[in-house]
């Protein structure tokens, strides 16, 4: 008898879910094509870097990059080529991945003091919830009492520091912090410390979250809350919790609500300069889209051009509708606002 697969949770998905149940629906449920930004292309090409680059053995091929801030010929082909790649090779894009690089070198890259593991660690935790995930580089600790507990260091590129209650409550770091228990499972979690290197921030890259006992439990039972959520989560749960229903959010709040949806009443609608375009959520207007089927009528991969099926496997044509927020917002700009932003 098969069981059923799990559900597994992530980082990403956690994020998705508390930030729209539309963008988790489009994503993860339809399985629509995600379209990319320069950004998370970059992020992607410069943690695989660290991943090589992080290796014991190329200690002193790294160590010489972080002291003479001289890329070899060769890393700079490297980064060249997956620019090139993606379609996003500019001077602008190598010279941030570049900096990206120092600053992660420049920040306690190599551990010293603890017992290094295996930089781009895969870890899995199943139970009252299931995640899985990887570490980007993490060490064992000895402190002067005999306890053991563990640094776990995570690389972003994003363009916005955490603020505060992100940081006093990140799931993410939780996650870390249990992944590291599960491996290693003598370490002491109050003292151990998960350090995001913010790689476009080189004067202040370093934000640090700790866990306590008590946010420990509580940090538990928010994800078993979650597991339960999109173990159930259906097509009648889209509108469940959707970022339009949230106002835009105040002043020092993350980002999301009303400004994920995005201020555009139409695709291509322009800024007041009547030149940049307004952004919008990818979810928000209807468009054309292409899916590979497997025999049983699973989803292989989803494209916004078409697709050569593999494997006897077979193409169809579907049109998503859109927000259901935003129908009939769509046409050319004539129609009110849904947020009355004109």
């Amino acid at each position: 008898m098969n069981s059923k697969p799990l559900n597994w949770l992530s980082a990403s998905k956690i994020k998705t879910i508390d930030l729209c149940s539309f963008i988790y629906y489009c994503n993860y449920l339809l399985k629509l094509p995600k379209s990319k930004n320069q950004g998370s292309q970059r992020g992607d090409i410069t943690h695989d870097i660290l991943e090589v680059l992080g290796n014991k053995k190329r200690f002193t091929f790294a160590e010489n990059i972080r002291k003479s801030r001289i890329f070899p010929k060769s890393v700079i082909r490297w980064i060249e080529i997956r620019l090139k790649k993606e379609s996003i090779f500019s001077e602008d894009n190598l010279d941030k991945i570049k900096n990206y690089i120092l600053v992660a070198l420049d920040n306690d890259f190599w551990m010293e003091g603890g017992e290094l593991q295996k930089p781009e660690t895969y870890f899995e935790i199943q139970g009252d919830f299931n995640v899985k995930g990887y570490i980007d580089r993490w060490a064992i600790y000895t402190d002067e009492a005999g306890d053991k507990y563990a640094k776990i260091i995570d690389f972003k590129t994003q363009k916005e520091l955490f603020k505060q209650e992100e940081l006093a409550f990140s799931l993410q770091a939780f996650i870390y912090l249990m992944a590291a228990k599960n491996i290693c499972p003598g370490i002491n979690l109050e003292k151990s410390v998960v350090k995001f290197i913010m790689l476009a921030y080189p004067e202040t890259p370093v934000q640090e979250a700790r866990i306590s006992n008590s946010q420990n439990n509580g940090l538990s039972e928010y994800l078993k809350y979650l597991q339960g959520y999109i173990d159930k989560f259906t097509e009648k749960d889209k509108t469940s919790n959707l970022a339009a229903d949230k106002g835009f959010p105040k002043y020092g709040e993350p980002f999301g609500g009303q400004a994920k949806c995005g201020r555009a009443k139409f695709p291509g609608d322009l800024k007041k300069d009547g030149v940049s375009k307004q952004y919008y959520c990818e979810y928000k207007f209807p468009f054309d889209y292409y899916v590979e089927l497997d025999k049983n009528g699973i989803v292989v991969q989803s494209s916004s051009v078409n697709i050569t099926p593999k494997n006897g496997n077979k193409v169809e044509k579907r049109k998503f509708e859109g927000c259901p927020k935003f129908k009939g917002n769509n046409k050319g700009g004539n129609e009110k606002d849904l947020f009355n932003l004109s």
